[in-house]
């Protein structure tokens, strides 16, 4: 989810553990932790243009490895705290533990791999035994009524210096992500039984919520006969009602033919088909532009927000945006 998002969760989880004069403390060390994940969109590469998406929500999300990050952002503040004190003289019985900055520090941290997991870009949960992406596509990565319910829980506990308010927020945030998870499941077997009906094999169906738009969905599949990427715009209401609006196809192209045509790609080739998930379809074909059609305008579905450019004169890739 959205920074803001991931700070939201980890001050919130952390002050929820906290006794009331740890607040301070624990609403800083929680966000902070929360947020650190997310650090591994600075790991780039000048001559690998893939190296970005393979390395965010990757090891620093994985569950063996809260333990190190938290680690890493309690001896930071730390670190930081004392050389402060040391510049301007402050006491060293105003500056905390540095075991009860790495337990906020820890809370927060745990959270960001749960909740990226609740969206549909897919996170690295359980490196180094698995590369899987886990998936719930639940929740769009940015959903104000996820995000502001909890800051406005974590201000009124601090302020008042009581649990109460706090702890509804997070029931609120709890109900209405259990409440996105009901109309996700509900969007996707209605569509699922729509395709059976039509006799239409359906190969990794996914359906996953647009953005500001949480009872929205995006749904693809790869058809196996025509070989094609399907594409569709579902729509569900709070009557029970599900309106599903074909888009269209696009070619699909899998990992196996692009490496008989460039194999002096293979790393990035299964780097790229690794992160779509597979859905790996053909936008143009000259120059030869390979978009990830999980995602898409709700207006311009057979579009992708970001695709992969082969040059076939140099035999390189480049990544670029697809969103103007």
């Amino acid at each position: 989810m959205d920074p803001l998002s991931q700070a939201a969760f980890g001050a919130a989880a952390a002050q929820a553990c906290s006794r009331k004069k740890y607040y301070a403390l624990a609403i800083t060390m929680g966000a902070l932790g929360g947020l650190a994940p997310d650090l591994d969109v600075l790991i780039r590469s000048d001559t690998n243009p893939l190296m970005g998406i393979l390395y965010h929500r990757h090891f620093t999300h994985s569950l063996a490895f809260i333990p190190v990050g938290a680690f890493l952002v309690a001896a930071g503040v730390w670190l930081l705290t004392h050389l402060w004190q040391k510049l301007f003289k402050i006491s060293d019985r105003n500056i905390p533990p540095f075991k009860r900055m790495y337990l906020f520090s820890l809370i927060g941290y745990a959270t960001h791999g749960f909740v990226d997991a609740l969206t549909s870009y897919g996170t690295v949960l359980f490196w180094p035994f698995t590369d899987m992406r886990v998936s719930g596509d639940w929740v769009s990565i940015i959903d104000p009524l996820v995000t502001f319910p909890l800051m406005i829980g974590i201000w009124l506990s601090y302020r008042r210096m009581k649990p109460a308010p706090l702890m509804v927020s997070i029931a609120f945030v709890g109900a209405y992500i259990g409440f996105l998870a009901m109309w996700h499941s509900r969007a996707e077997t209605v569509y699922a039984e729509e395709l059976q009906k039509n006799n239409v094999v359906a190969e990794n169906l996914r359906v996953m919520p647009l953005l500001f738009k949480p009872l929205h969905y995006r749904a693809v599949f790869k058809s196996p006969e025509l070989n094609e990427i399907a594409i569709a715009n579902i729509t569900t209401k709070l009557t029970g009602e599900v309106d599903i609006t074909p888009a269209g196809t696009v070619p699909y192209i899998s990992a196996e033919t692009l490496l008989t045509q460039y194999p002096e790609l293979k790393d990035s080739i299964h780097t790229y088909a690794w992160f779509t998930d597979d859905f790996m379809g053909v936008y143009s074909e000259e120059p030869l532009v390979i978009g990830d059609y999980r995602y898409g305008r709700f207006d311009t579905p057979l579009k992708p927000l970001w695709a992969i450019e082969v040059d076939k004169a140099t035999r390189t890739i480049s990544r670029i945006s697809m969103r103007r």
